[in-house]
């Protein structure tokens, strides 16, 4: 064999490794659990999921975009840091028509720094559609934690919508939404466009 033909052969075999790892470990989109300084980069390698299951049945997942979570805020509903992700995209129908509180992913708008991620995760709470935070608190009081009393709820969400501000025109266009700071050990709350809205997650690492 010819030296020509042995480094022809090693390099389709190196090629061919690579592809294999790549197909395997292929690098998936990340969404921010947590602080964005903490969790800079938007993408990551992981071992991509073949199949899952859903009690008896099968999840299809070409139905699904994989991610990996970014961050532990989401602990509370079995979401951890490097967890691989499903997420069901939801159209301008479905943004607006979010049930059973899910975890759902939040585009973010504006300049990003290099490779940041331009997804975050958050747990849904309710629509509004105007800044009457009080009524607010008194419709989804149920769903803020009792570490949260009404002031903070109150505070937290002004202070989103003072960040986040656009019109509040229609009972819909806009969600609450909370995540827990791991830092500080609290629990958050936030206003966003329901257009913002990029889809729920609909599993984490084979957790249901």
């Amino acid at each position: 064999m010819s030296l020509t033909w042995f480094y022809i052969i090693i390099t389709v075999a190196v090629v061919g490794l690579i592809v294999m790892v790549f197909s395997e470990y292929p690098m998936l989109r990340r969404a921010k659990a947590g602080k964005a300084d903490k969790y800079v980069f938007g993408h990551t390698f992981a071992r991509r999921l073949s199949q899952i299951s859903v009690g008896e049945s099968c999840v299809a997942l070409a139905d699904y975009e994989q991610m990996v979570a970014a961050g532990d805020s989401m602990k509370d509903y079995n979401i951890h840091n490097g967890d691989i992700i499903l997420v069901s995209r939801y159209d301008e129908t479905a943004r607006k028509n979010i049930d059973h509180y899910p975890v759902i992913a939040i585009k973010l708008h504006g300049v990003h720094l290099p490779f940041d991620s331009d997804l975050k995760l958050r747990k849904f709470v309710g629509y509004v559609g105007n800044d009457d935070w009080n009524a607010a608190y008194d419709t989804y009081q149920s769903r803020v934690k009792k570490s949260v009393g009404r002031d903070a709820f109150i505070a937290s969400c002004a202070k989103s919508y003072g960040k986040n501000r656009f019109p509040l025109t229609s009972p819909k266009v806009a969600i609450i939404s909370e995540t827990y700071d791991v830092d500080s050990q609290c629990y958050h709350y936030s206003v966003h466009a329901t257009d913002c809205v990029y889809g729920k997650v609909v599993f984490a690492s084979g957790k249901e």
